[in-house]
């Protein structure tokens, strides 16, 4: 069980906050999109994505660029988030930020939470693609839907900001509560930050809300 439902946090001050601590994330992208690219290893059905993933690992990003473009060009989500990841980080391939966000578009259409996520944030910054930060939240919102843990903290900084959907303080909150209980550490510092600007109604109702929607949406390891 995460902090929020064991102990509500307070006190966190400086109106800059949670913009700040976001945009350090955002800073941190690039420098991380390797690693991401080379953790991504959930089973898939094409040895050639197996082999993507040996090469990766072994930091012959060029190999593993050979063993997935193919698989991104027929549709392969993984392979496609994957190849995004290194246009947007320049490793093996040129950097290509418009080449990463149509990368990760693929990856999104093919279902992929990952994928939903990478492309609602490239929505979200402008990264490569016209900012469009309603269609942004719906991408977003469908990355949270598969309990992909970052997700569910950008749903929340997006309901805090008004970015792409109306404020919504005591949604931010359960958003929050919902991404630490999933394990996302930027999720607990955000929601004493927002709790600080509730009132105790408010703070039960978004612990209520949120633990409603765990209730009715569980995670699959869970089910």
């Amino acid at each position: 069980m995460g902090g929020f439902l064991r102990f509500w946090g307070w006190g966190v001050g400086g109106g800059g906050f949670l913009r700040g601590m976001v945009c350090g994330y955002r800073l941190r992208m690039k420098a991380l999109a390797v690693l991401a690219a080379v953790l991504v290893v959930v089973p898939a059905a094409a040895a050639d994505f197996e082999a993507g993933l040996t090469a990766a690992r072994a930091g012959d990003f060029k190999g593993a660029y050979a063993e997935w473009k193919p698989l991104a060009d027929a549709g392969h989500a993984r392979a496609a988030l994957n190849l995004g990841q290194m246009y947007e980080a320049g490793e093996g391939v040129a950097l290509d930020l418009g080449e990463a966000a149509r990368l990760f578009r693929v990856a999104a259409d093919g279902g992929l939470g990952q994928g939903q996520l990478a492309w609602g944030m490239a929505l979200q910054t402008g990264q490569g693609v016209a900012r469009d930060k309603a269609e942004a939240f719906r991408w977003l919102m469908k990355a949270a839907e598969q309990h992909v843990p970052e997700a569910t903290y950008q749903v929340g900084y997006a309901y805090h900001e008004g970015e792409g959907v109306e404020p919504d303080m005591v949604e931010a909150m359960k958003w929050f509560i919902i991404a630490d209980e999933y394990g996302w550490r930027e999720a607990y510092p955000a929601g004493t930050y927002t709790a600080d600007r509730l009132d105790p109604d408010q703070l039960i109702l978004a612990s209520q809300n949120a633990m409603a929607w765990m209730a009715k949406h569980p995670r699959p390891e869970m089910r």
